[in-house]
């Protein structure tokens, strides 16, 4: 990278299991730490926040929360972070926040302050319905495009493209679906689900060969595997992915960092 291109965003993953408890893995959570010195959590499950304090993070350098659906695994947090964020010790200290997700995202955090009141509520707080289909929002740093994955009847992967041209894809939960295809094509990171060995396959759910399948039609250039259940040993889930994956694969691990950079020059769309 050029001395004059821009800085590379790096990834930190925060959580790369899943609800069931683990002693090393925890429910989904990964932060984008942007040049600008902001952080965009990309989900936020239980103990997303916390595990962000462990890093070195601060409450107040979260500009904004990108969900991908309202599984508790992948969104509990979003709670945690409002009521931190009402704590007096930060007062004027706090960018304002943006909650982005799938449409009912707005009803959603509603939902939450019904239930919590002033706890989790505040003046200002930007709510964005993620479109999906194509480029949904630009924000300082990059670009997002949301597509559906039939998860569920609302859930999202995301394609992001940044300043430095690096290309992200983050599948959030998703079974084998050529709209996982697309957000992922030519990306230079495949940030992808990897619930179940291939022969527990469930519906809605992602296993080794298929994130090869996936990663392989999409042309993904690098491909981290996450969301890991405790019957699925992340060094197998590797070796049966890789054995038929173009692109290198490897285990996310909470706690790890992965320097966004590009392989060659993106086309950002």
């Amino acid at each position: 990278m050029s001395a004059s291109a821009p800085s590379a965003p790096r990834l930190l993953i925060l959580g790369s299991g899943s609800i069931l408890p683990h002693s090393s893995r925890s429910p989904a959570g990964y932060a984008l730490r942007l040049p600008h010195g902001r952080t965009t959590l990309l989900d936020a499950g239980p103990g997303t926040l916390a595990r962000y304090g462990a890093s070195g993070g601060r409450v107040e350098e979260i500009e904004r929360i990108c969900l991908t659906h309202f599984h508790p695994d992948h969104c509990l947090d979003v709670a945690t972070v409002l009521f931190a964020r009402r704590n007096p010790a930060l007062a004027g200290a706090l960018p304002a926040l943006e909650i982005c997700g799938p449409r009912g995202v707005g009803a959603w955090v509603a939902s939450l302050q019904k239930t919590w009141g002033s706890w989790v509520r505040e003046e200002g707080l930007a709510i964005t319905e993620l479109e999906p289909g194509g480029r949904a929002i630009e924000r300082e740093g990059f670009a997002l495009g949301a597509h559906p994955t039939h998860h569920t009847d609302h859930a999202l992967c995301f394609r992001l493209c940044f300043a430095n041209g690096a290309v992200l894809c983050y599948s959030g939960d998703s079974d084998e679906v050529s709209e996982l295809v697309a957000a992922a094509r030519d990306a230079d990171w495949l940030l992808c689900e990897c619930s179940f060995a291939d022969a527990h396959y469930v519906e809605g759910h992602l296993t080794p060969s298929r994130v090869a399948r996936v990663a392989n039609a999409a042309g993904a250039r690098r491909v981290v595997l996450t969301h890991f259940y405790p019957s699925l040993e992340p060094r197998d889930a590797v070796r049966v992915c890789a054995a038929s994956c173009r692109a290198p694969v490897q285990a996310a691990a909470d706690g790890a960092v992965f320097l966004l950079e590009p392989t060659e020059t993106q086309r950002c769309a």
